[in-house]
């Protein structure tokens, strides 16, 4: 997940949620003698933490769902990912066993579903102020 933090949709994100910080909060912090590293983890970090927490429960959905790229980097089965462990049981099964294979598919949704659902509220708000211009 971290690597993609470096990824032009988050770069993005970041920049639009920083741009709605008032400068005066930050002029403020200077006219306080605020070294910039203080002003950065007390001024911008929380008011930018509803964007990191939507942008981190995005970019985990998207690692859990990456298919290829594990299947290019791993080599032992026992550290397979879900994906990458249901296409194993579906290709031994010979593609007939259609019940236990849906039902591996609704464990394996399960976890992104619940961080979701959970997290809504922030990844809807951080959409809707990436498109507000001052």
């Amino acid at each position: 997940m971290l690597p993609q933090l470096a990824d032009a949709m988050g770069i993005f994100l970041m920049r639009q949620s920083m741009r709605t910080i008032p400068k005066s909060l930050l002029e403020v912090a200077q006219l306080d003698k605020v070294g910039h590293i203080k002003s950065l983890s007390r001024v911008v970090v929380p008011l930018c933490k509803p964007s990191i927490f939507a942008m981190c429960i995005m970019f985990f959905i998207n690692s859990w769902n990456e298919y290829f790229w594990p299947m290019l980097i791993l080599t032992r089965k026992e550290s397979y990912t879900i994906t990458l462990s249901m296409q194993m049981f579906l290709s031994g099964e010979g593609g007939s066993a259609w019940g236990s294979t849906m039902a591996l598919a609704a464990l394996a949704t399960f976890v992104p579903l619940v961080l979701y659902l959970f997290s809504q509220r922030f990844i809807i708000n951080t959409y809707m102020n990436s498109g507000i211009k001052e």
